[in-house]
């Protein structure tokens, strides 16, 4: 968190950082952003906000970001370049409107603050999804005083807590609300991606009978693709998966495990997938991330679900 304890102790916004205010539209095919013209007074007090903010986060533990699990009370992150549609967004600034909105407002996604420094030119960038009132334009109504009389606000509106999902800083993110990272970046097509070239490794080792029912099934189901991509960035894990049947089929005795082991062609051991049966996926998945463990001092078998 050094980079960020930093950031928040050694910012001074009038004297050598200019600030952009930008809201973006998260389509399937792009992003829409639209710089509106801010007063600078309101930049300083939304900054404010946001590193009042990040100083609640500085003694928490940081750790790398894992796509299938979440953990309270950290701070994640992750290189830039493992994020989907990251050059997307910051491209959209550099394209952005400043004339006029033109995005209907409701489907705003997210907004984002640049800093950038006058002296070296690079840049920190701030994202929050943005809150909407949507519920109350359809259902309800927005009103204010004017005075002493209560008056009906017609126009869309867009809330700004102050709160901060992600900064970015040298390349890489850090993420202090999780889900948001999939909410404001194109996450899963990253994670298809991913899933299919972790699905390669395994395939070219040949020992999962169905092999193509179970690719099917895994790229079927997200949580499996994030699984998948997890597994992707860990060093060898996917090579090393198979590397000792017979510690495979002794986790299947221990853990009572619905597995059965058979014989491909070339007279190998392989795990028998049934097509469809996802409590099976799941275990097999375990497996090769090697989740399953007996404790040191009561041995004591469990399943380690943040692998």
């Amino acid at each position: 968190m050094k980079e960020i304890k930093e950031l928040v102790n050694n910012i001074n916004t009038e004297d050598y950082l200019n600030a952009r205010l930008f809201f973006i539209e998260k389509c399937k095919s792009e992003y829409n952003s639209f710089c509106p013209n801010t007063d600078s007074s309101v930049k300083t007090v939304i900054l404010k906000l946001l590193l009042n903010e990040l100083k609640k986060f500085m003694d928490y533990p940081i750790t790398e970001y894992n796509p299938s699990v979440s953990i309270d009370d950290t701070v994640e992150w992750i290189d830039v370049d493992s994020i989907g549609g990251y050059t997307d967004v910051i491209k959209s600034f550099v394209d952005a409107d400043t004339v006029e909105m033109t995005s209907d407002i409701d489907k705003l996604t997210f907004y984002g603050v640049e800093l950038k420094h006058i002296e070296n030119n690079s840049s920190v960038y701030f994202f929050r999804r943005v809150t909407k009132f949507k519920r109350l334009k359809t259902n309800g109504m927005l009103a204010f005083f004017q005075g002493n009389k209560l008056v009906k606000f017609d126009n869309a509106m867009l809330g700004m807590d102050g709160l901060v999902d992600i900064v970015v800083i040298n390349q890489k993110a850090y993420v202090f609300n999780h889900i948001s990272l999939e909410r404001i970046f194109k996450m899963q097509e990253q994670y298809n991606n991913l899933a299919n070239q972790a699905l390669g490794i395994i395939k070219k080792h040949n020992r999962i009978s169905n092999f193509e029912q179970f690719e099917n099934d895994c790229l079927d189901d997200k949580r499996v693709q994030k699984t998948l991509s997890k597994m992707l960035s860990e060093k060898d894990m996917l090579d090393r998966a198979f590397q000792n049947f017979d510690a495979i089929e002794k986790t299947i005795d221990m853990f009572q495990l619905d597995i059965s082991i058979g014989l491909n062609k070339d007279n190998k051991k392989v795990i028998q997938y049934d097509p469809g049966n996802k409590e099976l996926l799941i275990n097999i998945l375990l497996i090769m991330r090697d989740s399953y463990y007996t404790s040191t001092i009561g041995q004591r078998p469990g399943i380690d679900m943040h692998r």
